[in-house]
């Protein structure tokens, strides 16, 4: 993404994602607006991303404090 204008937060964007138990990967296209993101389905529900995106602010904000909750010990 060098080179790219904007690349600043995309990069942060995936150096958070990639601090997420169960994130294997994620691939950004700046020109087309897409984010794909690879997961472990056996830590991270897909019901949870599916809740995450349906543009629900409650429900969305629901999934995040999910997803950044600090794991048990």
């Amino acid at each position: 993404m060098a080179g790219i204008p904007g690349h600043r937060p995309a990069e942060a964007f995936r150096t958070q994602l990639a601090g997420l138990a169960g994130i294997r990967g994620t691939e950004i296209n700046l020109p087309a607006r897409s984010v794909v993101i690879s997961y472990d389905p056996a830590v991270l529900r897909p019901a949870l991303w599916e809740q995450l995106i349906r543009g629900d602010p409650a429900n969305a904000a629901a999934a995040l404090e999910t997803l950044l909750a600090p794991e048990p010990r």
